[in-house]
């Protein structure tokens, strides 16, 4: 076989999410291959700030989000209005189970049945009509647009790729053939990592990088670090990433309640270098978040020598047994009482040397890289032989 040409779909891009840095990452270390990526202008704008090389077709040209539901519809529709020569792809890859990416993807399999459909599926959304407690989220419409992915993904795509056993399990839970499920799951680059310096001088104790949004726990996050701040009134928190700004200055007013806003920064979006300098020269790496497939960044804050605070997601069990101290859902002083315990226990790590040495090779992207790639030319080999 020749060259590979696949058409990737990134075109539910919001802020930098582990669906995007995966596919990015795959697809700079899949050899043999000409890619096509579907996006937004911001979405081509990060595969090429990490080294991506590709064609961009561009569905929305935004500055700011907006809507994203009329975003998702718009980029959807355009995406299928694109005049792609089907006859010419090998493969196409979904790089997430929103409607932008599984929609086209669906249609160009129907249309052409020796196209290889790839889709990965990074997590569940959690079912808010079965919730107790403090529903922090209750994402009906995610949860309701993840059934429908799911149903079409079931049944016409070729390979699903799903980046931790518990994801298996659930999806063969609702009928998906276990022969079209792979585990691969995510990576690090660890020699980026290690060439980020560690600043003499801190100016944060504590660190959350992630998207910004409800489901991130950061609201939970600001009453973890005021509770924090009862028992170290000094202590520091850098809050980064990118997020819908209707929710950025919600975050903020809650906040500026709290009376915490000389002790909390939100920081925004930074360059990776400056972020992962920032987690370097922190004592503690707090991710509160509430859903998550994998949890790349946890990994990559272990990597860096920090210990990890999260919640005691079920999915962190199948992947994390060191440096990270799980606390049970919503006990905001117990994620309180775990971040004060390091903070005053000057040069606390996350792993040892050996550890991280260990981490840094298993989960290498290369790694990863190189198991996907023989699953893809596999799937696509076999298709077209049938």
């Amino acid at each position: 076989m020749g060259d590979l040409k696949i058409l990737g779909l990134m075109n539910a891009f919001v802020s930098v999410s582990g669906s995007d840095v995966r596919f990015i990452e795959i697809m700079k270390r899949i050899p043999k291959t000409r890619l096509v990526v579907v996006t937004s202008s911001a979405g081509s704008e990060l595969c090429v700030r990490r080294g991506l090389n590709a064609e961009f077709k561009i569905t929305t040209n935004e500055k700011s989000l907006g809507n994203i539901c009329y975003r998702y519809f718009l980029r959807t529709l355009r995406a299928l209005a694109f005049k792609i020569k089907l006859a010419e792809i090998d493969l196409v890859y979904g790089s997430s189970d929103f409607f932008p990416d599984v929609i086209p993807a669906f249609f160009w399999k129907v249309r052409h049945r020796h196209v290889c459909w790839q889709q990965c599926i990074h997590h569940f959304y959690a079912n808010p009509f079965k919730r107790v407690g403090n529903n922090f989220s209750a994402n009906v419409l995610g949860y309701l647009s993840q059934k429908i992915s799911f149903y079409l993904i079931q049944r016409y795509a070729d390979l699903v790729i799903v980046v931790n056993p518990l994801i298996k399990r659930e999806l063969m839970k609702i009928g998906f053939d276990e022969n079209k499920l792979k585990i691969i799951p995510n990576g690090i680059d660890s020699n980026y990592l290690k060439k980020i310096k560690k600043p003499e001088t801190s100016l944060f104790d504590g660190v959350f990088l992630g998207r910004l949004n409800k489901s991130k726990g950061l609201y939970e996050l600001v009453e973890i670090w005021t509770q924090v701040l009862k028992q170290c009134p000094l202590a520091k928190l850098a809050i980064i990433g990118e997020g819908d700004a209707g929710f950025k200055s919600e975050l903020s007013r809650k906040i500026q309640t709290s009376g915490g806003q000389d002790a909390i920064k939100i920081l925004g979006f930074l360059e990776s270098a400056q972020a992962f300098e920032i987690i370097k020269s922190s004592k503690v790496f707090v991710f509160p978040s509430f859903e998550e497939g994998f949890g790349i960044v946890i990994m990559e804050a272990l990597a860096c020598g920090v210990p990890v605070v999260t919640w005691d997601l079920p999915v962190y069990g199948e992947i994390f047994s060191h440096g990270v101290i799980k606390i049970p859902i919503g006990d905001i002083h117990g994620f309180a009482d775990a971040i004060f315990r390091i903070l005053n226990a000057p040069g606390v790590s996350g792993l040892s040397n050996q550890e991280v040495e260990t981490l840094s090779s298993e989960y290498s992207w290369e790694k990863v890289a190189a198991e996907e790639s023989a699953a893809i030319f596999t799937m696509t080999k076999n298709l077209h032989a049938s």
